[in-house]
């Protein structure tokens, strides 16, 4: 059986522990400062077992580097699956790679696989291959591209779906004021995401900005409470208007 050492257990770790066991995976341990996992876990770099086929990095963006150049030099597999660096990072270990994944993770609700997309990067053709195998039992689809590529996904991935939660967020705070629950918007929400993949983004654009409602602009804006959040309307709004 092949052997996987997790380095974090955070939300991508704990989903990809359960991936990595259905392609027959076992996990030796997990370097986390979490006191209680499924795994064995460890506290310590020092304590790396080095006898792992693959070793998974999935810490936050901003400790990456740091890690990666704490290891020692390795054996097995080194992966990160961070969008906004490339396996350059990686470069002192002999075989290495990204295995990014275009999807959200939450450790509080599953996670389907089947369908999504696998931005991967590797410097020798096995591993390459390899990975391409890994996502093909799962689901998904690979795709192999330069780190800029995967850059400017991972930017992309960023406004469209981090930036429009925070939306959902001020939305929610709007509904709260007058005690309506946040739920009402699901036949909204589902139909705005249809008519995106279908028509596309500039296509599907409806409200006020598109409409150049100006009058009805102002009325929304003065019912901000919050300044940047003004702001923030009236700026988003300038961009539908441009991009029209």
């Amino acid at each position: 059986m092949n052997k996987i050492v997790f380095i974090g257990w955070g939300n991508v770790a704990q989903h990809f522990a359960k991936q990595f066991q259905i392609l027959g995976f076992e996990t030796t341990q997990i370097l986390t400062r979490k006191t209680k996992t499924p795994f064995a876990s460890i506290q310590q770099i020092s304590e790396l077992d080095h006898a792992a086929d693959v070793y998974f990095i999935a810490v936050p963006d901003d400790q990456l580097i740091h890690v990666a150049n704490s290891l020692p030099t390795l054996q097995g597999l080194v992966l990160h699956c961070c969008g906004s660096k490339g396996k350059e990072i990686l470069s002192k270990q002999p075989r290495h790679g990204v295995l990014y994944p275009l999807q959200t993770f939450r450790k509080e609700s599953s996670v389907e696989l089947l369908g999504v997309p696998f931005f991967l990067e590797c410097n020798n053709d096995f591993d390459i291959n390899t990975m391409k195998e890994w996502v093909q039992k799962w689901g998904g689809n690979s795709y192999e591209l330069s780190t800029d590529q995967k850059q400017k996904i991972h930017l992309a991935a960023v406004w469209a779906m981090n930036f429009s939660n925070a939306m959902y967020v001020i939305s929610e705070k709007i509904l709260q004021e007058i005690e309506i629950p946040f739920d009402i918007f699901k036949p909204l929400l589902h139909q705005a995401l249809k008519n995106a993949m279908e028509l596309g983004p500039i296509h599907s654009q409806t409200g006020p900005a598109i409409r150049k409602d100006e009058n009805i602009m102002e009325q929304q804006s003065q019912q901000m409470t919050e300044e940047l959040e003004k702001k923030l309307y009236l700026a988003i709004s300038k961009i539908i208007q441009e991009n029209a």
